[in-house]
Order: C-alpha cells, then sequence, then structure tokens
C-alpha cells in the first residue's frame, strides 16, 4: 500500500501540467484577444452588473442561468475585480482542483484494487479529461463550460459516495441534492446527469444488492430470464463484451420486473433524483420555458440525428484510447475468421442500423438558421460538407454506425485480450487479467441520459457533447490490471497468441494510450489556439472587427 500512497505524485503532475497549459492559454488570449468575444459580450455584461449587486437585471439574449454570474459576483466580493480578465480566471482557479476530483471519481470507479498501475491510470486519465480540446478552447474565455462541467461531476461524485453507503446515508443524499441543483444553475441540460442518470444507476445498483443470484449471460431464454427476475431478484446485466442487442432488450425487461417485485428498494436511490426533477420543473412552470432568454431561436424539438453526430465526435476525439483494441481486435478476426453464422448476423444488425440511421437522416435532420449563418464555428464547414451534395449525407450513415459500434465496445474492453491473457496465463508467461467492463445497463442509462441532454436542442453544438463524452471517458475500462505482460520484442514464436499478446504488449499498463491521448489533446488545442489567436478575418459588413474560429 505504501507504494499506492507514493503514487500521489502522478495526479499532483498531471494537475500541474494542466493548470501550465491553462494559464498559457489564458494569457495569449488575454493579451490577442483583450476584449470579450462572441458570447463573451454577454455573459461579461450580465457579470458586471450582478458585481454592481443588480440582480433584478437580466439580458434577455442570454439563454443559460445566472451560476456563472453568481460565482462571479462571489469572487468580485473577495478580490474586487469583475474585468473580463479576472473572469476569464475563474476557470484557471477551476482546473487546479478539477483533475483531483476527477481522480478521486476514476479511482471511485475502478473494479480493481488499490495499486501503483490504477492510480497511473486515474491520474493521467483525469489529466486528459480537462485537456478534452472543448474543454480546454473554452478554459481561455469566459464561458458557462468549465464550471457547468465542474458542478456535474461534484455531483457525481456525490452520487458515488451515496452509493457506496448503500444509500443509507442522509448527508451524501443532501450533498447529491445540493450539488446538483448548483449544477443545474449553470446549464439547463444538467437536469439529465444530476437527476436522470444516477436515478438509472441508483436502481439497478440498488436492485443488484438485492438479488439472490446472478443469471448467467449463456443460453438464457427470454421466459427462462423472466421466472427468474421475477421469483429469485435475478438481474440479467452481462458484461458488453457479451451481449448482443437482444441481450440489452432483455437487461431492461429484466430491470422492470425485479423493479416489480422490490419496489422499496428504489425509494433510497430515487429521492433526491426525484427532489431534483421536482425543483427543475419548478423552474419551468415559473419561467413559461427551458431557457431563459432568446426563447424564439431556442425551441426544444426532437433532432434524433444529435445522437449520429455524437459518434464521430467521440471517436475523433478519444481515437488514441480506442486505436488499440480496435487494432488487436481485427488481428482476430484476420487471424480467426468469425463462422459463417456469426459473420451474417454481425452485418446483418449492421445493415439494418444504417438503413436506420438513413431513415433518421431522412426524416429528421434539422438545420439550424444559426449552423450555416455563421462561419465562425467549425461545424458550419462540417455541414457545408453534409450538405454539398444530397447523398453525402446517406453516405455518412455507415461511417456514423461504425462509430457507435466502437465507441459502445470500447466500454466492455476487447474480447481478444481476455482470450490472450488466458492462453498466456496457462503458459506462465505473465500474471495478467483482464479488468471487467461495464454492464449493458450501464450503456442504457448512459445511451438514455445522452439522448435526453442532446436530441431536444436543434442547433448542433460541440459544447453539448462535452458532458455526454466526459462521463464516457470516465467509464473506459483499462485493458488488464497487470503491468508483467509480454513485449512485442520479446515475443520469438509465431504463433497466432503470442503475436496477439505481443502486440497487446505494446500498449503495456495503458500508458502509451493514455500519453498518445495526451499528445493528441494538445496537438488539437495547439492548433485551435493558433487558428483563433491568429488566423483572424473579417465580414465586409463589419470592416475593421476581427472575427476568429472557434469550436
Amino acid at each position: 500500500m505504501s507504494e499506492v500512497r507514493n503514487d500521489g505524485h502522478w495526479i499532483a503532475v498531471g494537475t500541474a501540467f494542466v493548470t501550465v497549459c491553462t494559464a498559457i492559454w489564458l494569457s495569449k488570449v488575454s493579451e490577442i484577444v483583450p476584449e470579450p468575444y462572441l458570447d463573451e459580450v454577454f455573459h461579461l455584461r450580465q457579470a458586471q452588473v450582478y458585481c454592481n449587486g443588480d440582480f433584478h437585471i437580466w439580458d434577455q439574449k442570454i439563454t443559460t442561468p445566472p451560476g456563472l454570474y453568481l460565482v462571479s459576483w462571489l469572487i468580485f466580493k473577495i478580490t474586487g475585480h469583475c474585468s473580463i480578465t479576472a473572469l476569464r480566471s475563474l476557470n484557471l482557479g477551476t482546473l487546479l482542483i478539477a483533475p483531483y476530483l476527477t481522480y478521486s471519481i476514476l479511482l471511485n470507479l475502478s473494479p480493481e484494487p488499490a495499486s501503483s498501475t490504477k492510480t497511473r491510470w486515474s491520474a493521467l486519465s483525469a489529466a486528459n479529461i480537462w485537456l478534452f480540446p472543448p474543454v480546454f478552447f473554452f478554459s481561455g474565455l469566459y464561458y458557462t463550460d468549465v464550471q457547468s462541467a465542474l458542478w456535474v461531476l461534484l455531483s457525481f461524485q456525490a452520487y458515488l459516495r451515496y452509493e457506496k453507503d448503500g444509500f443509507q446515508s442522509f448527508s451524501e443524499a443532501i450533498s447529491l441534492i445540493r450539488f446538483g441543483l448548483i449544477a443545474l444553475c449553470f446549464r439547463q441540460t444538467n437536469v439529465f446527469w444530476v437527476a436522470v442518470f444516477p436515478a438509472g444507476l441508483g436502481i439497478v445498483s440498488s436492485l443488484r444488492q438485492s438479488a439472490q443470484k446472478a443469471t448467467q449471460v449463456d443460453n438464457v431464454g427470454f421466459w427462462e430470464m423472466c421466472e427468474a427476475s421475477w421469483y429469485e431478484s435475478a438481474l440479467y446485466d452481462p458484461r458488453v463484451e457479451a451481449a448482443w442487442i437482444q441481450d440489452y432488450m432483455k437487461t431492461i425487461v429484466s430491470i422492470v420486473i425485479v423493479a416489480l417485485g422490490n419496489p422499496s428498494k428504489l425509494v433510497r436511490p430515487l429521492v433526491p433524483c426525484i427532489f431534483l426533477l421536482a425543483a427543475f420543473g419548478g423552474f419551468v412552470l415559473w419561467n413559461g420555458g427551458v431557457v431563459l432568454g432568446d426563447k424564439s431561436n431556442h425551441v426544444a424539438t426532437i433532432h434524433m440525428p444529435q445522437m449520429l453526430y455524437l459518434w464521430p465526435y467521440l471517436v475523433f476525439f478519444s481515437i488514441p484510447v480506442l486505436l488499440p483494441p480496435l487494432v488487436i481486435s481485427a488481428m482476430d478476426v484476420f487471424s480467426h475468421p468469425p463462422s459463417a453464422g456469426s459473420m451474417f448476423r454481425q452485418i446483418s444488425m449492421f445493415t439494418a442500423s444504417t438503413i436506420l440511421a438513413a431513415g433518421v437522416i431522412h426524416y429528421n435532420t434539422i438545420i439550424h438558421p444559426f449552423t450555416l449563418a455563421d462561419n465562425r464555428h467549425y461545424v458550419f464547414y462540417v455541414f457545408r460538407i453534409l450538405l454539398r451534395h444530397p447523398a453525402i449525407r446517406y453516405v455518412a450513415a455507415p461511417a456514423y454506425i461504425f462509430c457507435a459500434n466502437l465507441a459502445i465496445q470500447a466500454l466492455g474492453g476487447t474480447k481478444l485480450i481476455s482470450k490472450v491473457l488466458k492462453q498466456n496465463s496457462d503458459q506462465k508467461s505473465f500474471t495478467g487479467r483482464p479488468v471487467p467492463g461495464n454492464s449493458a445497463s450501464f450503456v442504457m442509462i448512459w445511451l438514455v441520459t445522452t439522448a435526453l441532454s442532446l436530441v431536444t436542442a436543434p442547433l448542433v453544438e460541440p459544447r453539448y457533447c462535452i458532458i455526454p463524452w466526459m462521463m464516457w471517458r470516465l467509464h473506459l475500462p483499462r485493458l488488464v490490471e497487470s503491468t508483467h505482460l509480454p513485449r512485442l520484442v520479446e515475443s520469438t514464436s509465431e504463433t497466432e497468441s503470442t503475436k496477439s499478446s505481443g502486440l497487446l504488449g505494446v500498449w503495456e499498463d495503458d500508458g502509451t494510450r493514455l500519453i498518445c491521448e495526451t499528445i493528441w489533446f494538445c496537438c488539437i488545442n495547439a492548433m485551435t489556439g493558433y487558428i483563433f489567436l491568429y488566423w483572424g478575418f473579417s465580414w465586409p459588413q463589419e470592416e475593421g472587427k476581427v472575427q476568429r474560429f472557434m469550436w
């Protein structure tokens, strides 16, 4: 245990790196863009109104709640500063504590016993989460995103503590409510992440604790599963790597049946979440809608393609951590081709999903006027490509499905890794074992919460996907627990298992994946930061005013 305690320096180094990068970025923004830019104009004006104590004045162009301005007012009462530079610096202070918070969450989420490898993975992952380009970019500007993400994660940490105490601690329930209410003061869609998401996780966790036995994943028929769920409270919830589409359906049915048989188990995990939902509902009734201002341009609607755009977003930013499992799985397919039946089932599922995606694209694509009216945002250029020819939107459908499958399967780990570890463990070549992946129920809860937070927005914004990405990244499992993996250069046998384990050894204890992720994020941040600062342009209708590219 002393080794684990001594590994605390990893999170200190990670936090220092994030802080230094943010300080440099903030300094350059303040030097080259000293005046408020784009939405900062509205945010700064409202913050300064609050700093003057005029809490009854509200700018009708602002759609989000006043949490950011209230924090700014509190800082103003301490420092006496309410300039754009001082307000932008709030994010720097936030990022002094955010990696530590994320590190704590990662340690609590991991099913592994304490080890130096686990602490290194958690520390490096925590740092990378706050280097995530859409988050890092806005850490240099006076926007709500960094503060909003912080309070959502504080609420999630409170939920994890509440769950760890078996949903018995009154103080932890109050903490969950308190942090949830604060998170709602920054962005309305946070209600799904501080109320719906923990409610779903809490229901499954509580029912799992009450289950008399675990239903086996393999060879369990639908009616057998239903009987076991009703009579024995056995929750059917296979791991992602072992689940097919029918398993997700069976998981939903099993949860409903077990819940109906154990309603008392739902009370404690649901009470804080119901309170938060009631509070949000009261706000909506009082306000006459979800958004505070500019209601005509922010009308809630059903926009299902948002759930298609999400997947390339996840894969693009997270390719360094997704590529190794993809390569390893591809090797297995080529070296051990699946059976004809398995191949037919996979191709059929992919084809059906692609057809469904094409239908969603055809009937429900919404192009918000803001999307094609503002060429300062990268989304403008993405949609210019998608709309260049009518067929391009549909050609993208298979890519959406491929990315979705890649992102979801990553939550469950990699099947081949378990096989390679078992083969080499039998040969006593190392002592590693696969890290347990997430269950089907988690994927369903995450998907539902993400859908609720995205599909009601007609406007496509990279910032809207920050919290979904964070929750996905927090739950991404490592490949293996052990550091005793064979190196590629040490593989002398030509057997397929040795080749696979050798390739796996290249990503020993996942350190290489995380370092590649750090480098990838830093490259994106450097590029988008440089473009923002030095590639300014002007519009003919606003000559002399510099416009800048941003997320």
